[in-house]
């Protein structure tokens, strides 16, 4: 069992109890929420994507091209799943981004799991129903907290 909770929140699949999507929409609402948050204390822009809070259906444009936004929303039936992946991808690129900016004004700052491509640590962020995805979200969860820490240090 591996659940992630953010303002009461659940992230995460639980085995015992079928999970809420209104929990999840709103937990990632709360995240795209926080990542901005920071970004703005920062004074720190975006390269690639625009974060769009809309609370539960918050969602990340590509700030380059007019591609339709990706959401962080669901539930993904078999034709919105690719667009929710999307939508996870690009919050872990932009948390990615954000980090390896953090560290370029503090040599200090590293993240505690590793981001490349789709996996945090040895887990992907794309959308899946076990306890495997909860995981890959409770490490990138692990590595916003690091952010929030840098930045409450500067």
């Amino acid at each position: 069992l591996f659940l992630i909770f953010i303002f009461k929140n659940r992230l995460g699949p639980n085995k015992n109890d079928r999970f809420d999507w209104s929990e999840i929409n709103a937990g990632l609402g709360q995240v795209l929420l926080l990542l901005n948050t920071l970004a703005i204390k920062m004074e720190y822009e975006f390269v690639v994507y625009q974060l769009c809070y809309l609370g539960s259906n918050s969602c990340i444009n590509n700030a380059t091209d007019k591609s339709p936004p990706a959401p962080l929303y669901g539930p993904p039936d078999i034709v919105g799943r690719r667009a929710f992946d999307k939508g996870l991808l690009r919050l872990t690129f932009c948390i990615k981004e954000f980090g390896d900016w953090l560290h370029s004004i503090d040599d200090n700052f590293s993240f505690r799991y590793q981001i490349i491509e789709d996996f945090v640590d040895k887990y992907s962020i794309k959308f899946s129903p076990d306890e495997k995805w909860g995981k890959a979200f409770g490490f990138l969860l692990e590595n916003l907290r690091d952010t929030l820490r840098c930045v409450a240090n500067h």
